[in-house]
């Protein structure tokens, strides 16, 4: 098993992206929400839609966080697959929940597990009989050391999902630096245009335009709403990093 600090996986949405990676190159035909905050309880679905997968990080990877967090989705769950919730599509067609976390977990958390998280999404008619743990997560990234490279190696990550990017851009704004992200508003015809590009069968959609004018926002904005549908795996490319190595196609599923 190759060495690996997992300190260096520091906030959620770095965190959330590793998970749905491993989840990918697993399943190739998984759908990838990432929606921080507005998944409806999935960051990411099986290629047959049966399995929901969620992640979770903690900062200390305490087992008992991990836990505690389990069993808040369970009630979260709950209401989402009542009929008349607006999410009950998301869920009509599950059988699996499976959490995804950071922490370590010994053999009496994995007990409490059986015993006291499982129960809870049995009573919903859902299966939570199998986790990824840090246990897991490793033997996964020894099965994929590309995976292990972009997240534990220092390198330059040549792609990140979209909510890593959206944390990053109002550190990175050049013009007007605020706490937090301002409300994105209009932009309905660009955001049209790109949506008609993915439905064409080309391959390349140049956004251009004068430097602060939001080409940036628009593209992230839109990226975030068409990955949160699961029908397309949308990444941001650093161009920088892809022009100075020659490996970052490995990121990308065969």
């Amino acid at each position: 098993m190759a060495e690996r600090t997992w300190g260096a996986i520091t906030n959620g949405a770095t965190f959330e992206s590793l998970a749905t990676t491993l989840v990918y190159f697993e399943d190739s035909n998984a759908s990838l929400f990432g929606r921080r905050g507005k998944d409806g309880g999935q960051d990411a679905r099986s290629g047959d839609g049966t399995r929901v997968f969620q992640a979770k990080h903690h900062e200390n990877g305490s087992a008992a966080a991990a836990l505690r967090d389990a069993k808040q989705e369970a009630a979260k769950i709950a209401k989402y697959r009542q009929p008349d919730h607006a999410r009950h599509h998301q869920w009509m067609n599950v059988t699996h929940w499976q959490l995804v976390t950071n922490a370590a977990f010994n053999a009496t958390d994995k007990q409490k597990w059986d015993t006291e998280v499982a129960p809870l999404f049995a009573q919903q008619g859902l299966t939570a009989d199998y986790y990824w743990e840090r246990e897991n997560l490793n033997a996964l990234l020894d099965k994929h050391p590309e995976i292990h490279r972009s997240f534990f190696e220092n390198e330059t990550r040549v792609f990140l999902s979209l909510p890593e990017v959206k944390e990053r851009l109002q550190i990175n704004e050049p013009f007007l630096r605020r706490d937090r992200l301002a409300p994105f508003c209009g932009r309905k015809n660009e955001t049209a245009t790109i949506r008609e590009f993915l439905a064409s069968d080309k391959s390349f959609l140049v956004a251009h335009g004068a430097g602060g004018t939001g080409k940036t926002r628009l593209l992230v904005e839109a990226g975030d709403d068409i990955a949160s549908e699961g029908a397309w795996h949308v990444l941001w490319a650093n161009v920088e990093s892809m022009a100075a190595t020659g490996s970052w196609f490995e990121a990308v599923v065969p």
